[in-house]
C-alpha cells in the first residue's frame, strides 16, 4: 500500500509539472516563476545526493542518491525539460539524471572524456552545452555528451588565469563567469560564443576564495566568498565589487552557491552550516530563519533553480 501512494504521488507531481509549462517553451522566461524548483547537490559523504525542493525552501524529493556510487556531487544544473546534469568527483564524470519522463528516476554517464582532475560546479548553455570545472581547466561537452577543445579553456587565456576555479556560470549573451577560488581570488569573464576559440574579457579581484556566481536579472553579478563568509555585488563585467552581506557565519558559513529566487530575492547556500538563506538584493535577510535546513542538505556543493531559463541557469 504505502508503494502504491508514494507512486501515486509522484505521477501527480509529474503531471502537475508537465502541465504547468507548455511543450517547447519550457525555458523561455526570462526571469524566475513561482513554480519553478531549487536543486541542491549534498556532498557530504552520508548523503551524496542530488534534491529538489520547492521554491518556498519545502522538501520535494531525492532525484538521486550518489551513496553507492562513490562519486562525489560537485555541482548541478537543468540540461532539458527532463533531465538534469552532475558533475562528480572522484569518479570524474558528468551524470545525467531523470526526473520525468520515461527515464524518471534513471541515471546514465553524459560525458567523462578528459575529466581526470579536481572536479567542482558546472553550467549549462541555451544550445545544451556543459561547462565543467576541472583542476585548472574548464571542460565543454556538446549536447550529445561530445567533448569540445582539449581542453576548451585552458590555465591561461590571455589576462584570465585560472587557479583553483569553483563556481561557473553561462550568461544569455554566451559569456562564461568563472570564479578563483586559489590564488588570485578573482572573478574571471570568457566570451565562450565560438566552440572552437575562446576569449578572455575580464579578470577582477574579489573578496577571499570566491565560489558560487549568478547573474542577476537586474543585471549584476553576485558573488559569494568563502574566506570571509560575504557576498558581493558587481556590474556585468565584474568590476566595483561591493559587499552586501559580511555580518554573521552563523547564517552564512562557507558559502558555496547562489540563485536567483522567483521574487528576485538572492538565496545562499551555507555549506558549513548545512542551510540555505533568503536575502534581498541589498543584502537584508528575509526571514529569521533559513529557507531551507533539512537533515538531507549535508556539505552543499551546488544550488539552482529549475525548470531555469537557458540563458543563464539561475
Amino acid at each position: 500500500m504505502r508503494d502504491l501512494v508514494v507512486s501515486f504521488l509522484t505521477l501527480s507531481f509529474v503531471l502537475v509539472l508537465g502541465c504547468s509549462s507548455k511543450e517547447g517553451a519550457f525555458f523561455e522566461s526570462t526571469s524566475g516563476s513561482s513554480n519553478d524548483l531549487i536543486l541542491i547537490s549534498s556532498g557530504d559523504s552520508n548523503t551524496r545526493s542530488v534534491l529538489l525542493y520547492n521554491q518556498d525552501g519545502s522538501f520535494n524529493r531525492i532525484l538521486y542518491d550518489y551513496r553507492t556510487d562513490l562519486g562525489l556531487p560537485r555541482g548541478i544544473a537543468p540540461f532539458d525539460s527532463e533531465s538534469v546534469v552532475v558533475s562528480l568527483d572522484n569518479t570524474d564524470r558528468v551524470s545525467r539524471v531523470y526526473w520525468k519522463g520515461e527515464n524518471a528516476g534513471s541515471e546514465e554517464l553524459f560525458a567523462n572524456s578528459g575529466l581526470g582532475g579536481a572536479i567542482y560546479q558546472l553550467t549549462t548553455s541555451e544550445a545544451g552545452d556543459v561547462f565543467v570545472v576541472e583542476s585548472n581547466y574548464i571542460e565543454r561537452y556538446d549536447s550529445t555528451g561530445a567533448r569540445v577543445g582539449t581542453p576548451y579553456i585552458g590555465t591561461t587565456e590571455g589576462s584570465c588565469v585560472l587557479s583553483s576555479p569553483r563556481g561557473i556560470f553561462h550568461t544569455s549573451d554566451d559569456r562564461l563567469i568563472v570564479t578563483n577560488h586559489g590564488g588570485s581570488d578573482q572573478l574571471l569573464i570568457y566570451d565562450v560564443s565560438d566552440p572552437f576559440s575562446v576569449t578572455c574579457l575580464s579578470a577582477n579581484n574579489i573578496g577571499n576564495n570566491p565560489y558560487g556566481v549568478i547573474e542577476h536579472s537586474d543585471g549584476n553579478l553576485y558573488v559569494v566568498t568563502q574566506g570571509d563568509d560575504q557576498v558581493y555585488r558587481t556590474d556585468s563585467d565584474g568590476s566595483n565589487a561591493t559587499s552586501i552581506w559580511s555580518t554573521d557565519t552563523s547564517i552564512i558559513n562557507n558559502p558555496t552557491g547562489i540563485i536567483e529566487l522567483a521574487n528576485g530575492n538572492l538565496a545562499i547556500a551555507s555549506s558549513a552550516n548545512d542551510q540555505v538563506w533568503e536575502m534581498d538584493t541589498s543584502g537584508t535577510l528575509a526571514n529569521t530563519s533559513p529557507l531551507i535546513l533539512d537533515p538531507l542538505v549535508l556539505n552543499i556543493t551546488d544550488i539552482k533553480t529549475y525548470p531555469a531559463n537557458f540563458g543563464g541557469d539561475e
